[in-house]
């Protein structure tokens, strides 16, 4: 069983009292044996050095346990499945670890005058529940706008996959349900997170820990709710940030560095924008930065800007069409 700092702390001073209770009944009980007033058979050790022995053999012991129990810890991080992200189109991505896989802001196809839509043959096998696409344990979309999501095909892709989840805001939601043919049918797989802005939560979906921030929308807009995502994925913490209102105060209200950060998901323009650089390195401080949310129109220009900054991180990059599948070990 993975084993806290704090109980490790806890085990090892119930340990070195029982120590030092045990060493005191030994001496104790030696000189009461000498002055007569205490029988043998209350005592176990008869002699100042064999309680010097006793300690000792009690502290070997709580070294022992105490080293088996940091050693476990450090089996249990080493043992966590690599980390796959597959990007899809825009801030669609797929993130996938042992037989977990995770799909966010993936179900749309509309053409964008300013964003790209997933390929078509990857629409495709994502309905059809194709590889690399098969057995998607959850789906989670963050905002209802058309280049994030559409209801009648999230509505298609839950009538496909009897063993998927869908969590969406509650104004996604309502639109699912209007647009589903069969809603009797997938709704008890449908979870609607119903927040305003500055509220969070949490869901645990198949193992599947996340939780919920919601903000306001890009440029302040109270619609559509947007929620931020902090998805724990076979011991992977992932961030996705939606089309949050990019504003330093709001991360820091959410205390989103409070653990650390395998990979966040945030706007392209966050590391060349002064608060948008501070919440990745002051607030979020993730080993990973993936930048998403690129216009048709940077494709060419980001690279290079990108480029100019990367010294400041740890690591960072742009999600690209035709970006190939990064693994994480």
């Amino acid at each position: 069983m993975k084993q806290t700092k704090k109980n490790i702390i806890n085990r090892i001073g119930i340990f070195i009292f029982l120590c030092m209770f045990h060493g005191f009944e030994a001496f104790n009980g030696n000189k009461r044996l000498k002055r007569g007033t205490a029988e043998p058979r209350y005592f176990a050790y008869r002699s100042p050095r064999r309680g010097v022995i006793s300690i000792f053999c009690l502290l070997g012991m709580l070294f022992v346990f105490t080293s088996m129990d940091i050693l476990s810890q450090k089996v249990v991080i080493k043992k966590r499945p690599p980390l796959e992200l597959r990007y899809i189109a825009n801030e669609g991505v797929m993130l996938s670890s042992g037989k977990q896989k995770v799909l966010v802001d993936a179900l749309f196809s509309k053409p964008h005058p300013n964003y790209n839509a997933p390929a078509k043959e990857i629409l495709k096998k994502i309905l059809a529940g194709q590889p690399p696409f098969d057995n998607v344990t959850l789906v989670l979309v963050t905002h209802n706008h058309g280049d994030h999501f559409e209801a009648p095909l999230a509505a298609k892709f839950l009538a496909n996959q009897p063993g998927a989840f869908l969590a969406a805001p509650a104004d996604a939601v309502a639109a699912l349900k209007e647009s589903a043919k069969d809603w009797q049918k997938i709704q008890k797989r449908v979870v609607s997170l119903d927040l305003k802005a500055g509220e969070t939560t949490g869901i645990n979906i198949k193992g599947i820990s996340v939780n919920v921030f919601c903000t306001l929308h890009s440029g302040d807009r109270e619609t559509p709710t947007n929620l931020m995502y902090l998805v724990d994925l076979q011991g992977w913490r992932i961030f996705h940030e939606g089309d949050s209102d990019g504003h330093l105060e709001t991360f820091k209200k959410f205390k989103l560095g409070k653990e650390s950060i395998d990979l966040a998901l945030v706007h392209f323009w966050f590391p060349l924008d002064a608060d948008g650089s501070r919440i990745i390195q002051e607030v979020l401080r993730p080993e990973h930065t993936g930048l998403i949310h690129l216009p048709k129109r940077l494709e060419s220009d980001a690279p290079n800007k990108i480029n100019m900054v990367r010294k400041h991180y740890k690591d960072i990059f742009l999600l690209l069409p035709g970006t190939a599948p990064k693994i994480y070990r």
